[in-house]
């Protein structure tokens, strides 16, 4: 099954529709260690980032529904100009997609239907970045629902949207930033897939080097491998799709890493 993955472009962009903000005001800081790359571990002060205030958003449902197919999606309203702008094309443009892949295919049996889903988004606040995370299902009559996501991020004060090359201050060495993540992530989440595969009692040699050679494929060096991420708290997070890092039955996968060791150990090179 292949891996979709959703982009959002725009002037100045270039690559996907991930951003983040700048705004001046710090918590008290605390010192962390945060966990070790594969190549150093790095200490950095790490700042406690909440927000002053919630902002709450407005969300409207949009459906269709006949005997072929169904279509689902819970619109997030009252962002910023330039963000609304970008999600509203996302939403017609994975709709339209949807309805162009499934046109020539005859009604499913037994009452079934096409069906694409696109829920209200997670949100993440900090006092400098919104960050939304948009899960989008869809079945075309497959063994397994397509499962994808989309993540935008904007600057709190201005709205504007910015890259990931932005945010860690590496502007024109993107090439180095996800050199940086495919090495750090190929050591996390294969670990991590290890752990979870012995609990599901699938602890064999063939299984460990599957996962081995699924997170390596899946996580080279290229912008889209890292397409959908947010901020929480201290922390930069990255989602994977299923099938990107590891074959259906473990899901999604997220890792993450603090954005303070991120722009230190970027900063060495």
């Amino acid at each position: 099954m292949e891996v979709k993955h959703y982009y959002l472009l725009g002037a100045g962009l270039g690559i996907a529709f991930l951003a983040f903000m700048t705004i001046s005001s710090y918590m008290p800081r605390e010192q962390k260690k945060v966990e070790k790359s594969p190549e150093a571990v790095v200490n950095v002060e790490v700042k406690e980032i909440k927000p002053e205030k919630e902002i709450v958003f407005e969300y409207e449902t949009a459906k269709e529904d006949n005997e072929k197919y169904s279509v689902k999606i819970v619109k997030v309203r009252n962002l910023p100009q330039s963000p609304q702008t970008f999600i509203d094309e996302a939403y017609v443009r994975i709709r339209d997609e949807f309805l162009k892949e499934i046109a020539d295919k005859p009604n499913r049996e037994n009452g079934l239907k096409y069906v694409l889903d696109i829920y209200q988004p997670k949100k993440y606040e900090t006092d400098k970045y919104i960050s939304m995370v948009f899960e989008v299902i869809e079945n075309q009559g497959g063994s397994y629902p397509e499962q994808s996501f989309l993540s935008l991020v904007y600057d709190r004060e201005t709205g504007r949207i910015v890259t990931l090359a932005e945010v860690v201050g590496n502007d024109n060495r993107n090439n180095e930033i996800y050199d940086y993540l495919s090495t750090y992530f190929q050591s996390t989440l294969t670990n991590d897939l290890l752990d979870q595969a012995m609990k599901k009692g699938k602890d064999d040699e063939l299984t460990k080097s599957s996962l081995k050679d699924s997170v390596k494929s899946g996580l080279n060096p290229e912008v889209g491998n890292f397409l959908v991420w947010y901020i929480e708290g201290d922390r930069i997070n990255f989602v994977f799709p299923p099938l990107q890092v590891a074959p259906q039955e473990f899901g999604k996968q997220e890792a993450g890493i603090y954005l303070n060791a991120l722009i230190s150990a970027l900063s060495q090179k």
